[in-house]
């Protein structure tokens, strides 16, 4: 029984080695800017600061990011969660049933579609 033990640890280690889960940052950098620069930012109705914004969002949640600015129209852009292939390829090559099934399921394997927003705001028609 003791020398099942082992080798049963040793492949149930190796398995868990590719997943998402466990290794893969919990939020992703989005960088915000606009033109001009100090737009409000709302990021899900929620005020989030001024541009240029450097935050931190979940990976696996949609984002509706509204500007505002005086003597400018108000202007909303749509970043989408996507899956992230890599971390698929990674949990498939590990041959990891376990982790190919906790990475779809808690959705680690997401990211942000981009790292990146920027805006031109247009001034307000009189």
């Amino acid at each position: 029984m003791k020398k099942m033990l082992i080798p049963v640890a040793l492949i149930l280690s190796l398995s868990s080695t590719g997943c998402a889960t466990l290794f893969a940052s919990k939020t992703k950098p989005l960088m915000i800017s606009s033109d001009p620069r100090g737009a409000d930012v709302y990021i899900n109705g929620f005020k989030s600061g001024k541009t240029p914004l450097d935050i931190r969002l979940k990976p696996d949640t949609n984002y509706s990011i509204e500007f505002k600015k005086d003597g400018y129209d108000n202007l909303t852009r749509v970043v989408n969660k996507q899956t992230n292939a890599g971390w698929v390829i990674w949990d498939v090559l590990s041959l990891s049933v376990v982790c190919v099934i906790v990475d779809a399921v808690t959705n680690n394997w997401n990211k942000l579609q981009s790292n990146t927003l920027h805006v031109s705001l247009e001034k307000k028609k009189r």
